[in-house]
């Protein structure tokens, strides 16, 4: 349903039911009207009642959407599988996908279920003459097969506070009515609330001096499951808003929030695990958004009627704080690394235009850039201007007049080159980083990747003899250091099979190409790879 999987915040049989419907081609978009959950009700449910994010009572896939949608479900209750075991492979024949609730404890392609909770499976196909039965489930089984025996087995054994239902969606065609769902999305807009104590309730488990509350341990697991509801939420509630053909600008606002809370969710899980903790950079962030949700929201009831007119003036008034002056990180005789502040109380910050003389010369979405075609000993006036989601900017920052000094030579020569990678953990742990100099930056592969890559391009052919890795502690046990002069046919010039993490200064290499790459084989730890900069000497 998410590209990014930790949004699923659905249970199973919502999500395979909307993957089902995705798979006939139907606008989804106009599902999601109502998707917005209220922080108030995610803190009641998973906070305060402690369910799981696969037990919340989610607006999505109501029986009122789905009927203006021209979707029927159809409940047919069993005592034993085999009662409706004629009807399934009629429904089956029809190209109709059955549903079915099983308990986990017997579904025996994912062992990773909770053994005493249900879990729902989704059967797309029989096999007459071996009575064997295809089925689909989350998050990536496909084509599974099981036969009837098996089916009854998980079926008929789920607890009795369960009702045994074989479920079918019947599809009425031309029955969608756009203009009940806008107004049904305006009176559910109109009435919302949402007092975000949620946020005050994060903010109380971290103090600005450093220290953590004991709370947060406690209930990581239900903290974790209420900011994957509210970044999901927002997510399909922007897309709602994008099909019933609100203003882009409102799509744009929430799926803003639903990254920073994705972003919010990453930076406290990590921390978790290592325990180590930026206090302050996860206040402000927490701070950041909860403003994000109240003048979203706001800026929506006062414009129900969506006057794109009324919408510019009341934005036209936004104004954008100008940011920090630009401070020199890095550099060498053709680049320059420079970062600056972040724009004061501006939340709806999206991007720094960087200027060079007074010329725009490149824009970020970070707080540092890389200026390339630096002249030795010429100084540059550089300066930034923050530009926010609708389109307001900020005066330009104070100016800096940064010279390179040439008696100061880094012979590092991957520093500020381009950076390829196979994936990215999230946008502020790309590539580039290997390479900014700093010792605080770095690249994070996917944690779903069991092998990923990095590689450098150091512009043209060159000749090496040492490369540096200094690894995060997700690290690679098994690597290769591999170069090229396409970017397509790598030779090994290095292999690892012993890894220990830290810096690993590899000398000796006799190698010689224009691309570097380091492939990573083997995971230390059970999330992606992760390295803080690599450098690369003549």
């Amino acid at each position: 349903m998410f590209k990014n999987s930790s949004l699923n915040y659905l249970n199973c049989r919502k999500i395979q039911v909307v993957n089902h419907f995705y798979n006939r081609d139907l606008p989804l978009g106009y599902y999601y009207y109502h998707a917005l959950e209220s922080t108030d009700k995610v803190f009641d449910e998973i906070i305060n009642m402690k369910k799981r994010k696969w037990y919340f009572n989610s607006n999505i896939l109501s029986d009122f959407a789905m009927k203006k949608f021209g979707i029927i479900p159809i409940f047919i209750p069993f005592e034993q599988l085999r009662d409706v075991k004629d009807l399934m492979h009629d429904l089956l024949h029809q190209n109709k996908v059955v549903f079915l609730w099983v308990r986990s404890s017997e579904v025996l392609h994912n062992t990773t279920l909770d053994p005493e909770s249900i879990h729902s499976i989704m059967v797309t196909d029989f096999l007459d003459q071996e009575e064997m039965y295809k089925i689909q489930d989350i998050p990536f089984y496909s084509d599974i097969i099981y036969d009837f025996k098996d089916l009854e087995r998980m079926c008929n054994d789920i607890p009795n506070h369960v009702s045994k239902n074989l479920v079918y969606y019947d599809f009425l065609e031309d029955n969608l009515n756009v203009e009940s769902l806008k107004s049904k999305q305006i009176a559910y807009i109109k009435y919302y609330e949402d007092k975000l104590e949620f946020y005050d309730y994060l903010s109380s488990l971290f103090s600005p001096s450093g220290t953590v509350s004991d709370e947060l341990f406690k209930e990581s697991s239900w903290i974790d499951d209420a900011l994957s509801i509210i970044a999901g939420s927002r997510y399909l509630f922007s897309n709602g808003l994008l099909k019933l053909d609100w203003n882009k600008l409102y799509y744009d606002l929430f799926m803003l929030i639903s990254k920073d809370v994705e972003k919010l969710k990453i930076m406290m899980s990590i921390s978790l695990v290592r325990k180590r903790y930026n206090c302050k950079e996860i206040l402000n962030l927490i701070d950041k958004i909860k403003k994000m949700e109240r003048e979203a929201v706001l800026l929506l009831q006062n414009n129900l009627d969506n006057n794109t007119e009324k919408l510019s003036e009341m934005v036209s008034s936004i104004r954008v704080e100008c940011p920090g002056r630009p401070e020199l990180i890095k550099a060498n005789n053709t680049n320059m690394k420079i970062k600056w502040n972040d724009s004061v109380d501006n939340i709806w910050v999206t991007s720094y235009g960087i200027f060079k003389d007074g010329e725009l010369v490149g824009e970020s979405n970070q707080l540092q850039f890389n200026i390339k075609d630096i002249l030795p000993d010429t100084s540059y006036a550089i300066s930034v201007r923050a530009r926010d989601a609708f389109g307001n900017s900020s005066e330009m920052s104070v100016i800096n007049h940064i010279k390179i000094d040439t008696s100061i030579q880094n012979k590092d020569i991957a520093l500020f080159k381009p950076v390829v990678t196979s994936s990215d953990e999230i946008s502020f742990r790309g590539g580039d980083n290997v390479v900014d100099g700093r010792r605080h930056t770095r690249w994070g592969s996917s944690h779903s990747e069991d092998i990923s890559w990095v590689y450098i391009d150091l512009g043209n052919e060159v000749e090496f003899s040492t490369i540096m890795i200094s690894w995060e502690e997700a690290y690679a046990i098994k690597y290769k250091i591999q170069c090229s002069n396409n970017a397509n046919d790598w030779n090994d010039i290095y292999v690892n099979h012993d890894g220990h993490g830290g810096v690993e200064k590899i000398t000796d290499l006799n190698g010689r190409g224009r691309y570097i790459k380091i492939l990573c084989e083997e995971k230390a730890t059970i999330y992606g790879y992760s390295i803080w900069n690599i450098s690369v000497f003549e």
